[in-house]
C-alpha cells in the first residue's frame, strides 16, 4: 500500500489489514524460493518492495509508532480451539501469545531475512544496517524479558519463534528449550500453538535435542492433535485442530475446512527431520544439501524423496538386527553431507550410497 505494507492475504481482500507474520509472506516465501531454487532474479525483482517494507517498519519501531495496523496473531491457536477435556464448544484454551511479543519477534525475523537478501545481492550497506538493527532489537526490553521470565500466555509460541527465528542468543538456547518444554507439560502435553508457530515448535524441538517430544506431539492420538486427525479418517490435514470432536461431532464454526494448507506445514518438519533432507543456505538450490534423518517414534523404516531443481533426492532407512541402514540418492553435479544418529558426517557426491551403523534398539 502507500505506506509500504504488503497485504496480509493474496489476492488482497478486505478484512484485517496488514499484520505481523501474514504480511511478511513476501519475505518468507522469497527466502524459501532462494533456498530451493537459487534464482537471484526473484530476489532482485522483489528487493525494492521488501526493502521499503522493512525500512518502514524500522522507522516505526524507532519512532515508537504502532508497527502493523492489523493483527491476526498466532492464527487458530489455543484461544480459539477447545480444550482437550472440553465438554462443549465454548470451553476454549488459554489466550495466545501477546501481540507486542509476537510483533517484536516478527520484526527480528524480518530484519534477519532482510540482511540475508542484501548479502545475496551484494547490497553491503543495507546488510550492515540490518545487522545493526537486529542487534538493537535483540536488546529490546520485550525480548530481554522473554529470556528472564515466561509470558503469562503463549509461552509455547514465544519460545518456538524465539528459537526458530534466531531471536535468541546461542548461550540462551538450552534455557529457552527447557521453558518451551515446561509450557508443553503445563498444558498436559498438548499444543497451544497456531498455524504460524506449530511447525516452528516441532523444528525447534528436533533441532535442539528433544526430537522425542516432537514425535510425541506430532503422533499422539488424543484430541486435539495431528494423530487424532489421521486416526479419524483425515487423508489431508484439517483447517483447525478441533475441526471434529469424537463426542460432539463437527465444529459448528463456519471456518472449518477439511482440507487446508495451514497446519500442512508440518510436512516441513517431516522432510527436515524424519527424512532429514534440508537445503544448505551457503549453497542454495541443492548444489549442496544435508541429509540428517533423526530416529524416533517407533519408526523402523522410512523412505522419502524430493524432486529438487537439480534432480531427485532420496533418503531411506531401515532398522534391523541392531543396525541402521541408510540409502541416499544424490543428483548429478551436486553433493551432500550425510549426518547420522551417531553424529558421524559423510561427504557424498552424485550417485547412490548405502551407509550402515550399529544402533541400540529402535530410538
Amino acid at each position: 500500500d502507500e505506506e509500504g505494507y504488503f497485504p496480509p492475504k493474496s489476492p488482497a481482500m478486505a478484512g484485517g489489514g496488514p499484520s505481523a507474520i501474514w504480511s511478511d509472506g513476501a519475505l518468507t516465501m522469497a527466502w524459501a524460493a532462494w533456498l530451493n531454487y537459487a534464482d537471484k532474479r526473484l530476489l532482485s525483482e522483489l528487493y525494492p518492495a521488501i526493502r521499503e517494507y522493512v525500512w518502514m517498519l524500522k522507522a516505526k519501531y524507532e519512532s515508537e509508532a504502532p508497527l502493523w495496523p492489523g493483527h491476526f496473531g498466532d492464527w487458530l491457536s489455543s484461544q480459539v480451539t477447545i480444550r482437550p477435556d472440553a465438554k462443549d464448544w465454548q470451553d476454549r484454551g488459554p489466550a495466545q501469545i501477546p501481540k507486542h511479543i509476537l510483533q517484536r519477534l516478527t520484526l527480528i525475523h524480518d530484519a534477519r531475512l532482510m540482511e540475508r537478501f542484501a548479502e545475496v545481492l551484494g547490497q553491503e550497506e543495507d546488510a550492515t544496517e540490518m545487522a545493526a538493527f537486529t542487534k538493537k532489537l535483540m536488546a529490546d526490553p520485550v525480548i530481554r524479558g522473554l529470556r528472564n521470565k515466561a509470558p503469562a500466555t503463549g509461552a509455547q509460541s514465544a519460545y518456538a519463534l524465539s528459537l526458530g527465528w534466531d531471536a535468541a542468543l546461542s548461550s540462551e538456547t538450552e534455557a529457552l528449550v527447557n521453558r518451551m518444554v515446561a509450557a508443553i507439560e503445563a498444558y498436559n502435553g498438548h499444543l497451544t500453538t497456531g498455524t504460524p508457530s506449530t511447525t516452528t515448535l516441532l523444528n525447534a524441538l528436533s533441532a535442539n535435542g528433544r526430537h522425542d517430544l516432537a514425535w510425541q506431539l506430532a503422533l499422539k492420538p488424543e484430541f486435539p492433535s495431528f494423530g487424532f486427525m489421521v486416526d479419524n479418517g483425515a487423508t489431508v490435514l484439517w483447517e483447525r485442530f478441533d475441526t471434529y470432536h469424537p463426542r460432539m461431532g463437527f465444529n459448528p464454526e463456519p471456518m472449518n475446512g477439511l482440507n487446508h494448507v495451514g497446519f500442512c506445514s508440518v510436512a516441513d518438519w517431516l522432510f527436515a527431520h524424519i527424512a532429514g533432507i534440508r537445503p544448505d543456505p551457503a549453497q542454495p538450490g541443492y548444489k549442496h544439501f544435508l541429509i540428517e534423518p533423526k530416529l524416533g517414534g517407533g519408526l523402523t523404516s522410512m523412505k522419502a524423496s524430493y524432486n529438487s531443481v537439480r534432480g531427485r533426492i532420496e533418503s531411506a532407512y531401515e532398522i534391523k538386527n541392531g543396525e541402521l541402514n541408510l540409502r541416499v540418492t544424490i543428483p548429478p553435479n551436486t553433493s551432500a553431507t550425510v549426518i547420522l544418529p551417531d553424529d558421524s558426517h559423510h561427504a557424498v557426491e552424485s550417485g547412490q550410497f548405502e551407509i550402515t551403523i550399529p544402533i541400540e534398539g529402535n530410538t
